[in-house]
């Protein structure tokens, strides 16, 4: 029987949402870490291949210092992991992946 991910999956799709709104982008991407993706506990709701990506992204993502820590450039390539990551998700709830 294959698992499901849809709770995470939902969480993702959110936190996207979020990161495409109006408003500051680093700001965005602080509020779909702490809305959104904190709601997500790897062990429970991600396969096993995606649960350090998702771990390292979170760490860097959640924390307000880090967050106001980050460059110009680094805000884009995290907003690019959390979307990456949901379509690395998104393949393990496609019927027949």
């Amino acid at each position: 029987m294959q698992e499901s991910y849809t709770f995470a999956c939902g969480r993702f799709y959110l936190a996207v949402i979020e990161l495409t709104g109006d408003g500051d982008r680093k700001e965005r991407l602080h509020g779909a870490a702490l809305d959104y993706l904190n709601q997500i506990k790897p062990e429970l709701h991600l396969p096993a291949e995606l649960r350090a990506r998702f771990s390292d992204l979170f760490d860097e993502i959640s924390s307000q210092e880090a967050i106001d820590n980050m460059s110009r450039n680094d805000v884009p390539v995290a907003a690019k992991e959390v979307v990456s990551l949901f379509g690395a998700l998104c393949e393990y709830e496609t019927p027949g992946s």
